[in-house]
Order: structure tokens, then C-alpha cells, then sequence
């Protein structure tokens, strides 16, 4: 694992820290209530440039130790915030923040004793995206109140999060041995 300071500049770690920027900005438009038109496309940029980071690093040739890192990383942290902020304002069941949260702390956890015993970085994979446009998913029904789709997906939601606990989990112990 190399992490290098010029790989901040490369245009998908740039891309990364303005997903990162966007996460306050979101977050405090929702608390003082800004019409949910301009949340939208706010979440709407900060998903897509999920989607162009990964893109421009895989096609661009600049999948760095950095990304590998930033991007997930920051994944986990808008899944908590916005966990966290439905479960204050928008009536998200609490046991569920703590799960998805849960899980995520998890799979840090692993990552960060994976790069201390091996100095390997597990890249995200399709079930981790997966699991993650899920839960996205199921956040943004519950901002914009969406209530006819919000339990099925959260059920969907944590049957996924279970699913890919357990294939990070197999994928930890297959990298430690």
C-alpha cells in the first residue's frame, strides 16, 4: 500500500473531495429545510460523481491506493450521516441506523487490520455498490417521505446488509490466510 500526496490531485480523488464537500452542504440544507427540489439534485451530483469517480479512475488509469480508500470510505460516511439525520428527523427506525452503521464499522475494521497485517487494500466490489445504491436508496425514500416504498426496501435493505457482511467477511478471512 502507497498512499502519495499527489494522487490528491488526480481527477478522480478530486472528484471524491468535492462528494466530500457536498456532504455537509446537504446535510445542513436539509436541517434548515431548503425545498427538496435543490436536496435532490445535490444527492442526485453526489451519487452520479460516485458513479464518475470510479469510472475516470478505471479509464483513466488512475486507480490509486488513495481512492481505494477515500471512496468507500466516504460511502460509509453518507450512509451514516444520512442515517442518522432520518433517524432525528424523518422517523427511521434507530435499530436500523445501528445496523447499517454496525456493518460498516465492521467492514472498516477489517480493512484497517487487513492493511496492518498484509498492507492490502480489499477494493469495494459489486456487492458492496450494490449494498450501498440500496441503502441509498432507502434513505432517500425516507428524506422525501416516500412511504409506500420505504419498508420494503428497508427490508431489502437489511438483507442485503447482512449478505454482504458476509461476503466481506469471507473475503477478509480468504485475504488473511
Amino acid at each position: 500500500m502507497r498512499i502519495k500526496a499527489k494522487d490528491i490531485f488526480l481527477v478522480p480523488n478530486l472528484i471524491t473531495l468535492i462528494r466530500l464537500i457536498l456532504l455537509p452542504i446537504i446535510l445542513i440544507l436539509l436541517i434548515k429545510n431548503i425545498p427538496l427540489f435543490w436536496i435532490f439534485i445535490l444527492i442526485l451530483i453526489f451519487i452520479l460523481s460516485d458513479f464518475l469517480d470510479g469510472y475516470l479512475a478505471r479509464r483513466l488509469n488512475q486507480i490509486t491506493d488513495l481512492g481505494k480508500i477515500l471512496d468507500p470510505a466516504l460511502d460509509k460516511l453518507g450512509i451514516a450521516i444520512f442515517a442518522i439525520y432520518t433517524v432525528i428527523y424523518k422517523d427511521f427506525p434507530v435499530w436500523a441506523m445501528i445496523a447499517v452503521i454496525g456493518k460498516d464499522l465492521c467492514v472498516l475494521l477489517g480493512g484497517v487490520m487487513l492493511i496492518k497485517a498484509k498492507k492490502e487494500i480489499l477494493i469495494s466490489d459489486y456487492w458492496g455498490k450494490v449494498t450501498v445504491c440500496v441503502w441509498a436508496l432507502v434513505l432517500l425514500f425516507y428524506i422525501f417521505e416516500i412511504q409506500l416504498i420505504q419498508r420494503p426496501f428497508l427490508i431489502i435493505g437489511v438483507v442485503m446488509l447482512f449478505v454482504n457482511l458476509g461476503y466481506y467477511g469471507k473475503r477478509f478471512v480468504e485475504a488473511m490466510t
